[in-house]
């Protein structure tokens, strides 16, 4: 059985991302290998899709201790009173949710059920992501500035479209010395192939009045990328003042600058720069949310 279609793989890595490259050939070369497991006879249970998908489920912490119903924030009575939310993003950010992973739509209807949630004090979203679609991050960013109450984030390796989201929380702690954050920047990830197949097989005809539509795929189907090249700038632009704007940077001119280059930097360096506020395990994570949720209530 034939589980992959390469023409739709194609026009689905055609696209504007807020992703570390690095981490981003990771995840595809992770996709390939279940596609393999797949074609070799290996069930989606097998493979332990579902296991993924279950352990990004959100969880509720009363007093310290895990309850591990991601519904209980969708119930108010049930929830202990004081608890705090745990949301996990990880994976490549995609707007819907995958077969193993969920989207940042799910997560985002998960953020709003915890401000409604009036026995919730506070949130942690727990990142371990390389970032993903540009319009994911911005969705999540979105909502978390929505807060009615605390949103800490509490980082492994945080890049990209994660670290944008992780920029509008009220602190971000690395999970260790090694935890990474960065990579603030932006691609286009045009497909050879598609680009191909796609000028060679397909006439489109527009409007008269239609002289400035898909301007950029256009001009690459005759090989000027000029277009493209300057989408990536404004959006980098964007992405660079919006950082700025929610986290205060560290240092000079040309320190920022290189900040906001498209780095990655470990914890302490991070720190350094003002991409991160503090570094410690979960406990610490926790009891800054528990802090946070008592200064809203002063």
């Amino acid at each position: 059985m034939e589980f992959s279609n390469k023409k739709i793989e194609q026009l689905l890595t055609s696209q504007l991302w807020y992703i570390d490259e690095g981490y981003g050939i990771a995840a595809l070369n992770s996709y390939i290998h279940d596609i393999y497991l797949r074609q070799n006879g290996f069930s989606a249970n097998e493979i332990g899709l579902s296991e993924r998908r279950h352990a990004n489920k959100s969880v509720v912490y009363s007093a310290g201790v895990p309850i591990n119903d991601a519904k209980l924030i969708y119930n108010t009575s049930l929830t202990p009173a004081g608890s705090i939310a745990v949301l996990k993003l990880s994976g490549v950010m995609r707007s819907q949710d995958g077969l193993s992973s969920n989207g940042i739509t799910s997560l985002v209807n998960d953020l709003r059920a915890a401000y409604a949630n009036e026995n919730i004090t506070a949130v942690i979203l727990e990142i371990n992501s390389g970032g993903g679609e540009a319009t994911a991050g911005d969705m999540l960013k979105n909502a978390i500035q929505e807060r009615n109450k605390p949103v800490l984030s509490y980082g492994w390796f945080v890049a990209s479209a994660a670290y944008m989201a992780a920029a509008a929380t009220d602190e971000i702690i690395a999970s260790s010395q090694q935890a990474q954050f960065g990579s603030i920047g932006v691609l286009f990830s045009l497909s050879k192939g598609f680009l191909e197949a796609y000028t060679n097989e397909q006439i489109d005809i527009y409007a008269e009045q239609s002289t400035q539509k898909n301007a950029a795929f256009r001009a690459a189907q005759n090989g000027d990328f000029s277009k493209y090249q300057q989408l990536a700038t404004e959006y980098a632009t964007v992405f660079h003042n919006e950082v700025m704007a929610m986290r205060t940077l560290k240092g000079n001119e040309g320190r920022i600058k290189s900040t906001l280059d498209g780095s990655m930097f470990f914890a302490q360096e991070a720190k350094s720069r003002g991409l991160v506020d503090n570094i410690g395990n979960f406990n610490l994570a926790l009891d800054r949310a528990q802090r946070w949720a008592k200064k809203k209530r002063m």
